[in-house]
């Protein structure tokens, strides 16, 4: 496994003990009760780093070591957290929670769309992956990839990138190359990111061969710039145009 992801357990560990000691409330105010000591994600831009926890939010910052923390209590519309994504270039942060229920995190400010949450369509609403691109926040479903305008605070569209154009999993999507890269129930699936009406399903084509067998896959991401794909408890990485086992033992892949 590379080294940066062996350390992430360890930053992640010193992270969470440093918010634990820090912002004591003054004598006769409110204390959190909240565990902290889980690392859920953690991301860092040049001036900060963010930590998404089960139970909340908090970020550090570099120059005046100081923590900031966001709970259900001083602003979240959830209790637990799933999953974290970070605009690119950006201060803004998309947290989704266990009920599909969405914050944005701009600073002190959250701003609340819980249009997935709230939505009455039929299927599974459970929220797999999280990825912020360009103006959208893009989540991963049960029922494909829902399309979350921040600024406009609404659902965008709806993308099933599906055989037939149905309902189908998707586990992670990732942006590379000027395309879209998603972990299906069916394979991995690409489509030109800057193309239009990606609801239509005949946009997306699924990748296989080349070392890659086709089936489901659980889960995408980018490893220095290099595609890789989960696909049960192994790990394929995408050089050039083949697909070769990325090594991890003794790490398991889970």
């Amino acid at each position: 496994m590379p080294r940066f992801l062996r350390s992430l357990p360890l930053l992640a560990a010193l992270l969470l003990a440093e918010a634990a000691a820090a912002q004591a409330p003054p004598i006769g105010g409110w204390r959190e009760h909240l565990p902290f000591n889980n690392a859920l994600q953690v991301d860092a831009d040049a001036s900060a780093v963010f930590c998404a926890t089960p139970y909340g939010f908090f970020s550090f910052d570099k120059s005046d070591r100081s923590f900031s923390r966001k709970t259900r209590i001083n602003g979240l519309s959830e209790v637990r957290v799933r999953l974290m994504t970070r605009e690119p270039g950006g201060k803004r942060i998309a947290l989704v929670h266990e009920n599909s229920n969405l914050d944005i995190l701009e600073g002190s400010k959250v701003t609340n769309i819980p249009d997935l949450m709230l939505s009455r369509v039929n299927g599974d609403k459970t929220v797999y992956g999280l990825l912020w691109h360009g103006a959208s926040v893009y989540l991963c479903t049960g029922i494909g990839i829902v399309v979350v305008d921040p600024a406009r605070r609404e659902v965008r569209d709806t993308y099933r990138p599906s055989q037939n154009g149905g309902d189908i999993r998707v586990n992670g999507l990732v942006a590379a190359d000027g395309s879209l890269f998603a972990a299906t129930a069916e394979g991995l699936k690409r489509a030109d990111a800057n193309a239009a009406a990606l609801s239509d399903y005949r946009r997306w084509q699924t990748l296989s061969g080349n070392g890659l067998a086709p089936g489901a896959c659980q889960g995408v991401a980018l490893l220095s710039g290099e595609l890789v794909v989960r696909r049960g408890d192994s790990l394929f990485i995408r050089k050039g145009s083949v697909w070769r086992p990325l090594p991890v033992d003794p790490w398991p892949v889970t």
